[in-house]
């Protein structure tokens, strides 16, 4: 066995040291320093073709590969987990590009109190209705009962023309489309929409308000005359001309300089025989025009269970009285403006949904593709260097030949050049 060992360590020592893979079958095989310098060369090119595979191989082992994959019919979840990985590398087309609004959106207004409570409704309005009769007799040009009936409509009108303004916005607004050819991040998606939201309140808001300016500039520019006698016409029949006197003064301003003149109704007992003056409602106005007057009052008084009860019965007799409670003042403020109210389309609070899954569904992306690094395993190593590898070492091996041949001819060149220096005629 040890015999066996040795002859086995002599043969392998044997081939190492004569190993010779440049061997060529030539006259000149005999020739030692070929051989020699052949045998130099397949050290050095199995040498150098090895440190070149370490290279090659620590190169491979350490340098990230870039995977492309690619998951069919994703959910919203695998979409969103995706995307928390892969935010830069992540693509999902849409199968359906064109997404309606009310897929994904849903907004409903939960309107102030005012314009569901008893001061809007038919019974109220009428009880003032019976109040203005009773004052028609009476010269008393700011009392409660000869302009509250027109300011109440008119309060009402405006809280039916906010709804309608929503109403016929937003159904304009959820029939718009959102163009996607990927699907949106969520987070990106919930910006997009709450930003929509934000601009269509505003736009709705200002067409509104728009709508408010322009109908008091048109009655301030035609001075137009309002019905519950705040100006006056003289009329002269027999001369066929009108002659309008709009010089009316609330607080010792005249309306002929300025529209936003007003002063506080004053409730006196309509229904008694001689009026009697109570007090004065001061943040409710009557003004040279009914809109401006209204929009710069308050309800306040109609928070105050207190003070309805005293309107209540100075413009009906107790036989007739209405009986309501005041408005609930944890729920709005009762010293905010009609026209702040106004401005804001009457609405106390907006309720939004936005529903990522439900555009996520109806975008219905068959497939996303997202790219990952990752060090390879040791499968995907030993095949990239062997890829790689390959034709390495017959490149290195012809190199190795070329300059083998290039050593003989200078070798044989130098040889000729010496032998013939050697052999020429010696000069005598």
């Amino acid at each position: 066995m040890v015999r066996l060992c040795r002859k086995t360590r002599s043969a392998l020592k044997r081939i190492l040291t004569e190993l010779n893979v440049f061997k060529i079958n030539s006259n000149d095989n005999n020739d030692q320093s070929q051989i020699r310098y052949q045998i130099i060369a397949t050290r050095l090119y199995i040498c150098l073709l090895a440190l070149i595979l370490v290279i090659l191989t620590v190169y491979l082992a350490l340098t990230p590969q870039t995977y492309v994959k690619t998951i069919n019919d994703p959910t919203p979840a695998q979409f969103s987990n995706l995307h928390s990985r892969y935010p830069l590398s992540l693509r999902c087309a849409c199968s359906s590009i064109s997404i309606p609004y009310d897929v994904f959106l849903t907004i409903e207004a939960r309107y102030h109190q005012i314009c569901s409570s008893v001061l809007v409704s038919s019974t109220w309005l009428w009880h003032l209705e019976n109040a203005l009769l009773l004052m028609l007799h009476f010269p008393y040009r700011h009392e409660f009962g000869r302009h509250a009936g027109s300011q109440f409509h008119l309060l009402k009108g405006l809280c039916t023309e906010a709804k309608e303004t929503i109403t016929n916005s937003l159904e304009q607004f959820l029939n718009q489309t959102l163009i996607t050819t990927q699907v949106i991040p969520k987070e990106t998606f919930e910006l997009q929409a709450n930003a929509f939201i934000v601009e269509w309140k505003k736009l709705t808001s200002n067409t509104f308000n728009r709508t408010l300016q322009l109908i008091r500039a048109t009655q301030y520019g035609n001075h137009l005359v309002a019905s519950d006698l705040n100006s006056f016409f003289d009329v002269n029949v027999m001369s066929n001309t009108f002659t309008l006197n709009s010089s009316i003064y609330y607080d010792e301003c005249n309306c002929m300089l300025s529209s936003s003149c007003h002063s506080p109704m004053r409730l006196y007992s309509t229904w008694d025989r001689t009026p009697r003056y109570k007090f004065d409602i001061s943040s409710f106005f009557v003004g040279c025009f009914r809109l401006d007057a209204l929009l710069k009052s308050t309800l306040e008084c109609f928070y105050n269970q207190t003070c309805m009860d005293n309107v209540n019965t100075a413009i009906q007799p107790p036989s007739l009285a209405f009986n309501f409670t005041a408005l609930n003042a944890t729920d709005n403020l009762p010293n905010e403006t009609i026209d702040s109210v106004a401005s804001n389309l009457f609405v106390h609070k907006w309720s939004e949904s936005i529903s990522f899954d439900n555009y996520f569904t109806f975008c219905a992306p068959q497939s996303c593709t997202y790219e990952y690094t990752s060090r390879r395993n040791v499968i995907l190593l030993i095949t990239a260097v062997i890829g790689i590898f390959g034709s390495l070492p017959a490149l290195l091996k012809n190199i190795f030949v070329i300059f083998l041949w290039l050593m003989t001819k200078v070798r044989y060149s130098l040889i000729a050049f010496f032998f013939v220096m050697d052999t020429s005629p010696k000069a005598e």
